[in-house]
């Protein structure tokens, strides 16, 4: 049996099924307001959760307002390097990143054997022996060999 016809006959434009997605509106026209918007957004439901996480943390409420910043830090466990968020929205270094690691090896960075007494580079902070450390020929500090500048 063949195809009915279609009653506005062959005046009628085609149509396709697109599909408008985040990638095609961030494109679009009015992407930037809408990257903007995204942003905004983003922002601020990190910022609440943070202020809800510190706030839920602490059993006596709001009295991290009084407490130093290195008190707030040491309540919960940071890694090396990972920055914390202020009272103020912003971005701060991780005051616990200047401390050695906990554990390390005692052995020489370089040779890899034991050593009593050890040095660290002075630009890597890697633990040397007294045998692998040098002088830098630039700086005259001690460091190792492959930080030191040689002549």
């Amino acid at each position: 049996m063949p195809k009915r016809p279609s009653p506005s006959g062959d005046i009628a434009p085609v149509q396709l099924k697109i599909h408008v997605g985040q990638k095609e509106l961030s494109q679009g026209v009015c992407g930037h307001k809408y990257k903007k918007e995204i942003y905004e957004k983003t922002r601020k439901l990190l910022f609440s959760g943070a202020q809800t996480f510190m706030w839920n943390s602490k059993p006596e409420g709001n009295c991290a307002l009084n407490q130093g910043q290195e008190e707030i830090c040491g309540a919960f466990s940071l890694m090396q390097g990972q920055a914390l968020i202020g009272l103020d929205g912003k971005l701060s270094k991780n005051s616990l990143a200047s401390q050695k690691a906990v554990g390390m090896s005692k052995a020489c960075s370089v040779c890899r054997r034991l050593a009593s007494i050890r040095e660290a580079c002075r630009l890597c902070d890697q633990f040397l022996c007294c045998s692998c450390s040098g002088c830098c020929s630039s700086c005259r500090r001690v460091c190792c060999s492959l930080c030191s500048v040689t002549e």
